[in-house]
């Protein structure tokens, strides 16, 4: 589907001493590689009205995940901070988790450097929490390991359940101005080192571009170098930085009329069990808090949203016994069909065992204006063959298989709308026939098309801190031909 853009000028603040200069370009998904018919004669030009028009997407923007853009960004915590930030990031303790610690930011894209005092960082992630990022209680670093990150430029230290150890005083106009600080419109980024030590450094990149590329939606990311400083010793390594998956990255993939209108659910297996999308979870749909951490977690409109429209999702598309033409109509109605195949296609493709269908985990639902379900992948830093520190052989998995070894279970898939189209073998869940044949096209053409060691090498060259090498096998990781002549000899 071809791209149409309008273009109009949009004025906007100088905040914080960072000035932004914006292009406004639609940005919507495109269905990359999809016949399409012949486009009729172009209409008469109309009056634009600039409320039709997404001004979300601007040059900085597109300058940073760019990549050959080079890019260098620095973090400076004060001792006490970056001490409370790897205490609090690892107590256990959600408020404590929750956290962000003060730090001076400033990054360097090719040559441009943009400055924010106070910016918000906590750690993120799971099991990287563990790592041995060794900062001792007076904030001196010791050893070369890094954490996981988010940050957040629109954080405000005014109130000690903000941060308990670090409170400032702010105007209104200080408050405002703050609120509504963005890095090239962006409120948060996620900042991840290479912890499955993936020799090439791009395979979570090269994924998070086949999803966009089909069009299902996907975080922009890059490459960048990262240092965290005490203000003493400074520790420097190759990170990959990721917007963040939130209100933020919705408007830049969905029509703006409907922003703050569709509830935003992220969907993880935590200790209070998979998100299957069964029948037996649709009592998991929440806010976090100190005291409860849902399945599915809703992250927008939590002050408005009654969350219904996931609970009714999950039951309604969770029945059994009824037949596959009686299925179609109530998934028709619930999901974004094209997209949600293309997201199963393109999740078999790239071959996360920590995914949706494997272990019932990482993956965002969305409710457009049509409230329908959109799928949007999240976390892919298992794919294409890394295998450190988890004994799961996706490779030799076929388009119709259950799952792949040693995930959630292996007594079959427990998801209900991969059981109607993508996996067979369910008497009581028969499969979609139609939209299994759909499934099967996409899954064989985006192997061809993905599994190409030539397009991932092509692709890992352009990065400016990629490692240039895409096949050293070491570090318990598959190299990526492997990965892919086993993927795609299990084509029929």
């Amino acid at each position: 589907m071809k791209k149409y853009y309008l273009v109009l000028p949009l004025l906007i603040c100088f905040l914080a001493g960072c000035s932004t200069s914006v292009s406004p370009n639609s940005n919507k998904p495109s269905d990359s590689g999809d016949p399409t018919p012949t486009p009729p004669p172009p209409p008469k030009p109309t009056p634009v009205d600039p409320s039709d028009v997404d001004p979300y997407e601007n040059e900085e923007y597109e300058e940073f995940f760019l990549p050959t853009s080079k890019i260098e960004m620095s973090l400076t915590f004060s001792k006490e901070a970056l001490a409370k930030l790897i205490k609090y990031g690892q107590s256990g303790d959600y408020y404590k988790e929750e956290m962000y610690h003060p730090c001076s930011f400033s990054t360097t894209v090719n040559g441009k450097v943009t400055t924010y005092e106070e910016v918000g960082a906590r750690m993120r992630g799971n099991w990287s929490r563990e790592d041995d990022f060794v900062v001792d209680e007076d904030g001196n670093i010791y050893g070369d390991r890094l954490p996981h990150l988010k940050l957040a430029f629109d954080r405000i230290f005014n109130d000690s359940n903000v941060c308990d150890y670090y409170v400032r005083q702010y105007s209104d106009e200080q408050i405002n101005e703050r609120d509504s600080r963005r890095l090239f419109d962006m409120k948060k980024i996620d900042l991840k080192w290479n912890r499955n030590k993936d020799e090439s450094y791009t395979r979570e990149l090269y994924a998070l571009k086949a999803f966009k590329d089909v069009g299902v939606v996907a975080q922009s990311a890059n490459l960048l170098n990262l240092s965290i400083s005490n203000g003493e010793t400074t520790k420097s390594k190759p990170y990959m930085v990721l917007e963040s998956v939130d209100k933020q990255l919705i408007k830049k993939n969905f029509n703006h009329k409907t922003l703050n209108k569709g509830d935003l659910y992220k969907c993880t297996y935590n200790h209070n069990g998979p998100a299957t999308l069964g029948e037996d979870t649709a009592n998991k749909v929440g806010i976090e808090s100190a005291n409860y951490s849902p399945v599915y977690a809703l992250k927008t409109n939590e002050e408005t949203s009654d969350m219904s429209i996931m609970r009714n999702f999950i039951n309604d598309t969770s029945v059994r016994n009824v037949s596959a033409e009686e299925y179609k109509e109530v998934f028709d109605n619930k999901v974004d069909v094209t997209s949600f195949l293309k997201f199963a296609a393109m999740s078999w493709v790239v071959g996360n065992p920590d995914d949706l269908r494997n272990n019932y985990n990482n993956y965002y639902i969305y409710f457009n204006a049509e409230n329908k379900a959109v799928f949007i992948p999240y976390d892919n830093d298992r794919v294409f063959g890394i295998t450190n520190g988890l004994d799961s052989n996706i490779s030799t998995m076929d388009m119709f298989s259950d799952r792949c070894s040693n995930t959630a279970s292996g007594d079959g898939c427990k998801v209900p709308i991969l059981r109607r189209t993508c996996v067979p073998g369910s008497s009581s869940r028969p499969i979609i026939e139609e939209y299994k044949d759909i499934y099967e096209s996409y899954c064989k053409k985006y192997a061809e098309e993905y599994l190409s060691t030539s397009a991932f090498k092509e692709f890992t060259d352009k990065f400016y801190y990629s490692s240039k090498n895409i096949d050293t096998d070491t570090h318990g990781n598959m190299s990526f031909s492997e990965y892919a002549s086993n993927k795609l000899s299990t084509i029929k």
